[in-house]
């Protein structure tokens, strides 16, 4: 009964490449796809829809995902070396509403 995951998301269209937990908001993470994709979920909102998602057009796979301490930016890299940098502040701000 250990092994068994206590919930799966399904949204992605293609791999899964990193996820990372926000370091601020418990319910948040956030995570990148081979299709350029960021994604926010909000586990307080909704479990079955992204709370907020950016495709990075032009973009290779993104393959990892890192927030900022302070937890209002999140950096994404793709496969072949370039860091996008995303202020999430005001996404953030409605989550801490919705709370």
């Amino acid at each position: 009964q250990h092994n068994k995951p206590l919930y799966s998301f399904e949204d992605n269209a293609d791999y899964v490449y990193d996820v990372m937990w926000s370091p601020v908001h418990p319910a948040l993470f956030a995570c990148v796809d081979g299709m350029g994709r960021l994604d926010l979920w909000n586990l307080n909102n909704d479990t079955e829809v992204t709370t907020a998602s950016v495709t990075i057009e032009g973009a290779s796979a993104l393959n990892r995902v890192r927030w900022a301490p302070t937890g209002k930016e999140v950096a994404v890299g793709d496969s072949e070396g370039r860091i996008w940098i995303y202020d999430v502040g005001e996404v953030l701000l409605l989550i801490s509403l919705s709370w």
